[in-house]
């Protein structure tokens, strides 16, 4: 993963990017690169779209990481919503 500003590669659990300073908020912060020629790896992909290398196992599992992030991310929006609109309907 780099940063999409600095384009300087992070280690796994930073919370800032290491050359630009700047907090990690969240993926859309991030990009996926390929270990060979760093060129931008397309989501889901298996090769590296300019260099053909294959996409290793921790670059897909670092991909498919946040995949799940982003899915409980999702299910707690919508838990919350639904605490909200039960509130609401309560006041009624």
């Amino acid at each position: 993963m780099s940063c999409k500003k600095c384009n300087s590669d992070i280690p796994e659990n930073a919370k800032f990017f290491p050359e630009c300073g700047n907090e990690i908020q969240n993926e859309k912060d991030l990009i996926n690169k390929c270990s060979k020629c760093g060129a931008e790896l397309p989501e889901g992909c298996k090769f590296c779209p300019e260099c053909g290398n294959k996409i290793t196992n921790s670059e897909i599992k670092n991909e498919e990481k946040h995949q799940k992030e982003n899915e409980i991310k999702d299910k707690k929006m919508i838990i919350i919503q639904k605490i909200i609109n039960l509130k609401l309907m309560k006041k009624h």
